[in-house]
């Protein structure tokens, strides 16, 4: 479980970092950049939901039972989309579209099917 919750931390405060970059692209567009500012903040509280659910299991030394399977067959996409959207910020290749193509992706995802996903193209 502790894997888990270390996991959906990092891939929270990635999305996080990247709203955060996002907007600041956008800055030049106040209703896109704000939208892109307020996910980050709900990233943010899901990341601090994240860490205290870390802090509760290992203080209260609950067991670690999986009741919950995030294997690689769900994992990779959400990595990839993670991985894909950093690489166009950092090459300065990130339009509207393709944020907007990423926050769907990276939204649905959360409580949805990973097979559900599509490739960025």
């Amino acid at each position: 479980m502790k894997d888990i919750i270390g996991w959906l931390l990092k891939n929270e405060e990635a999305a996080r970092n990247i709203y955060k970059t996002a907007a600041a692209v956008f800055i030049s567009d106040n209703h896109f950049r704000d939208f892109l500012e307020k996910l980050a903040e709900d990233e943010a509280l899901h990341a601090q939901i994240m860490k205290s659910a870390l802090c509760l299991l290992e203080r209260k030394n609950l067991p670690a039972d999986q009741t919950v399977i995030l294997d690689g067959k769900i994992r990779s996409p959400i990595g990839r989309n993670i991985d894909d959207i950093q690489n166009m910020i950092k090459k300065g290749n990130l339009t509207k579209k393709i944020m907007l193509e990423y926050i769907i992706r990276a939204e649905y995802s959360e409580w949805n099917h990973s097979s559900c996903m599509w490739s960025m193209s």
